[in-house]
């Protein structure tokens, strides 16, 4: 309890008649205006004069708090504006070259050796181009709310509702938002190694992912394989071999476009698939092309040729030249015979070429009813795998393995899809059975 003093105080209770009293404070120091106030009462106690000066005493704290705190507020603003935004930090400008800390952080990471990147250097490269930069710096460049905050001050509320934000302007789906997140909590995974951020400081984790979602299947079924074969046989030679090796070998298109003359044995109709054509953006932002040993299960396999392969592949090889040209990697210079070189300059054909031819024939298929799905390019490789299960009856664990798969499980989940025709021969050919 306050002591009540005769003599003159700056801040407490000064008794100057019998009950009267004075009540004093100055609050502050020497950097901020002092608050002074004085407060007379009369008729009290001095128990009643100390109860009353402490609550004076609250309400002059108070009013002094609601005067300047505003001011220690803004300085606190200003200590937390020092800390970067989450654009700041993740990139300083358009072009690679000048990526902020994250980036800078995100190379450090897959630790190159000298100017030549190792295959599985490439395989970092590449998924910290396509995972990181592209939905990173859809934030940064559309999302100017979440990304213009200083980087410790993102709440998960923030996080959610950037999700929700793109969800409702880009139209993406759930899966795509669950990449979203991952991405951006590797900004702040990097951020407490940086100490950019408290340690343990990561929003994100605090944010539930969206429900993952399907999209329809829409494998080019046993019935539609004839069909479409007869179509891709009308294309010109390159167009022609380049499509068939998908649809009657079921290579991915990476591993189309890593082919080799060298891995082509036209004499015993045999197909090496060790290669696989990949692209990421260097420190300038330039695409560089490379090839990567391995498909991309990090394995090789041999597969056989039909027929109408080797003869699509002599025809497209006598549209080149005698002498073929040798593709320089531009990773690490290595020259190799690649199967789709522009005959022009000796350039490799972009990784989207029959995936472009593919789409400008889809629209006619399914106006003639040969497609009933607006099926992709990759499911020209679902439509050998479901050929080869469906129609032709192999065992799945075989196709796994002429399809370059894990396991045979995956082979019948992801391709192994049958329309109406595929079921109705497997009965007609029930019902044979049972009369022979």
């Amino acid at each position: 309890m306050e002591k009540i003093h005769t003599k003159a105080v700056s801040t407490g209770i000064q008794k100057t008649k019998k009950e009267v009293y004075v009540f004093k404070c100055c609050l502050g120091s020497n950097l901020t205006t002092p608050w002074r106030k004085q407060k007379t009462v009369k008729n009290k106690t001095d128990k009643e004069a100390r109860q009353l000066y402490s609550e004076w005493m609250q309400e002059q704290e108070q009013a002094y708090r609601a005067v300047h705190e505003p001011v220690v507020h803004a300085k606190a603003l200003q200590k937390v504006s020092s800390s970067p935004t989450f654009k700041d930090y993740t990139s300083q400008g358009d072009i690679p070259a000048n990526d902020g800390q994250f980036f800078t952080q995100l190379k450090q990471e897959v630790s190159l050796s000298g100017s030549a990147v190792s295959h599985k250097q490439v395989g970092s490269l590449q998924s910290v181009d396509t995972q990181y930069r592209s939905r990173i710096r859809v934030v940064d460049r559309d999302f100017l709310a979440f990304a213009n905050r200083p980087i410790d001050s993102i709440t998960p509320e923030c996080v959610d509702k950037l999700l929700d934000d793109i969800k409702a302007t880009r139209g993406v789906s759930n899966n795509t938002l669950n990449h979203y997140l991952h991405a951006i909590s590797k900004v702040f995974r990097l951020a407490q190694s940086a100490h950019v951020v408290p340690k343990g400081f990561n929003p994100c984790r605090q944010v539930d992912g969206r429900q993952k979602e399907y999209r329809e299947k829409t494998v080019i079924t046993a019935s539609q394989y004839d069909r479409v074969l007869e179509a891709i046989e009308q294309l010109p030679p390159m167009f022609k071999a380049g499509m068939l090796v998908t649809l009657l070998c079921g290579l991915r298109r990476e591993e189309v476009m890593g082919l080799m003359w060298t891995d082509i044995d036209l004499e015993h109709a045999t197909l090496h698939v060790r290669h696989t054509l990949i692209w990421y953006h260097d420190e300038t932002g330039k695409r560089v092309r490379t090839v990567k040993k391995g498909t991309k299960n990090g394995t090789h396999r041999i597969v056989g040729i039909p027929d109408k392969l080797v003869e699509a592949l002599r025809e497209y090889r006598a549209t080149l030249p005698k002498r073929l040209s040798l593709w320089p990697d531009q990773a690490t210079g290595t020259r190799y015979p690649m199967v789709w070189l522009r005959p022009s300059d000796g350039g490799i054909y972009d990784m989207d070429v029959f995936g472009h031819c593919w789409r400008q024939m889809r629209p006619k298929l399914l106006a003639q009813g040969v497609l009933t799905k607006n099926s992709r390019y990759h499911d020209l490789r679902g439509g050998f795998i479901s050929y080869m299960l469906n129609k032709q009856h192999v065992s799945p664990v075989i196709v796994a393995k002429l399809a370059g798969h894990r396991s045979a499980q995956m082979t019948l989940d992801v391709y192994g899809d049958a329309d109406s025709a595929d079921i109705n021969n497997a009965l007609a050919l029930m019902n044979a059975g049972l009369k022979d």
